[in-house]
């Protein structure tokens, strides 16, 4: 096959025994960590794909082994500098139901909107400084930028917004310090809040501007259908609590899980090599289409998306961007009707187990923790999206590869590149 041994002899090496080769992609840039890509062709059929992390282990679940439960939720948003709040949250829920702890509506609330600020805040960057470039043919995002720069202001300034929210409830932008276990321990400024509402009709207005960009965006035509699980509410688009369903029937009640054998479904499923899924934007999308917000949804119904096609998580990523500003401005009006005096309960400490499961901005985010009676960690779980989708990536590209044999060494490397930046990993998480 002309798609691999014409590949620059830096990249292919040859066994003469069993005329095996390999195309070797060193480093794809533009995605949160350093990953690269081998792919294996034995008398011209391929025998493997395999990414290739090559970032360090950092041995999180072991640094929390022995920690008291009020350090967890501080100590894993340092997994990742993308989404810390996601980390920050999984862990207070784990830990606050082996503690049997409820907190009140108002701090729920308040956690709800922190969310969907961490994923406006991620998605608008992996699209628009990671992902889009590509697709105008350009370097990076700065080129990008000085050739759409009105539009880059948008950008920034909804990316301003969403980080100002996350600042205002959790002391900073990343990294939260506020965010523990059993609510909040600092005062929250409602006029900081009510000024970041009043602003937010022209952050929605700049968005659903931004999602223009996708009218001009043809996809490479590619399908392979797979399965797609995440969070489902009844009550809203699921991405705080809920059920973890899948396409394929698969529904876990979340809040109703205390053991660790109660979760086993998925914690199987993420680590067989036999199995792989779709995590994600566009696997909400794909499980929950119908309960997003009236702005979404007219993009949704304008820009059409084929859930088979993996590139088109992008496009999936600018609709939730839309809609999750819209509920943005939803819980920003609740927050500032109800008093904000009680953002902390006290708890008692209990030896017991508990699981906390949340929609990172890449998908499903499971943290498991076994507490003794001391209030320490004896057994860390945490199972990551990127962790997750990371055999159907490969999947994805063993399928690919066959279909872009035909075109030049430029165009074959870019669209590699394409469809693994598509995934938007994150390999920080990923290697924990």
């Amino acid at each position: 096959m002309n798609l691999y041994r014409s590949e620059e002899l830096s990249s292919i090496s040859e066994t003469s025994e069993s005329k095996k080769f390999k195309l070797k992609i060193g480093h794809i840039a533009k995605v949160e960590g350093r990953i690269g890509l081998e792919v294996a062709i034995l008398k011209d059929n391929i025998s493997s794909v395999k990414l290739q992390i090559k970032e360090g282990a950092r041995l999180i679940e072991g640094i929390l082994t022995g920690r008291k439960i009020e350090e967890v939720p501080e100590i894993v948003s340092r997994i990742c500098g993308v989404c810390p709040v996601a980390h920050n949250l999984a862990a207070i829920k784990a830990i606050e139901k082996a503690l049997l702890l409820d907190v009140p509506y108002e701090v729920n609330l308040l956690r709800k909107l922190m969310m969907c600020a961490q994923i406006v805040t991620s998605h608008i960057f992996h699209i628009f400084f990671l992902a889009l470039s590509d697709y105008f043919d350009l370097k990076d995002s700065l080129m990008l930028s000085k050739k759409y720069p009105k539009e880059f202001k948008e950008v920034i300034k909804i990316r301003n917004f969403s980080n100002r929210i996350i600042e205002t409830i959790c002391g900073r932008e990343i990294h939260p310090i506020t965010s523990i276990l059993g609510g909040f321990y600092s005062k929250l400024e409602k006029e900081k809040l009510k000024r970041l509402l009043e602003i937010s009709p022209s952050i929605l207005e700049s968005a659903v501007k931004l999602s223009s960009f996708f009218k001009k965006i043809e996809f490479f035509n590619f399908s392979r259908k797979t399965e797609y699980i995440s969070l489902k509410n009844k009550k809203e688009y699921g991405f705080y609590e809920g059920e973890i369903v899948s396409s394929d029937g698969l529904s876990v009640n979340t809040e109703e899980i205390r053991k660790f054998q109660e979760l086993n479904k998925i914690i199987n499923l993420s680590e067989s090599k036999e199995k792989e899924y779709f995590t994600g934007a566009l696997a909400r999308l794909n499980n929950s289409s119908d309960q997003i917000k009236e702005n979404a949804k007219e993009i949704l119904q304008e820009i059409k998306i084929n859930y088979n096609n993996p590139f088109y998580n992008l496009l999936a990523q600018m609709i939730e961007v839309v809609h999750f500003i819209e509920k943005i401005q939803e819980l920003l009006k609740e927050v500032l009707k109800i008093s904000l005096k009680k953002l902390r309960v006290n708890y008692k400490l209990k030896e017991n187990e508990g699981i906390g499961v949340i929609e990172a901005p890449r998908g499903i985010l499971i943290h498991k923790y076994k507490i003794n009676k001391y209030g320490k960690i004896e057994i860390a779980r945490i199972v990551t999206p990127t962790f997750q989708f990371l055999p159907n990536l490969e999947r994805d590209l063993k399928n690919i590869l066959p279909l872009i044999e035909n075109l030049d060494t430029k165009q074959r490397r870019k669209i590699i590149k394409m469809l693994v930046r598509s995934y938007d990993l994150c390999i920080s998480c990923a290697i924990r």
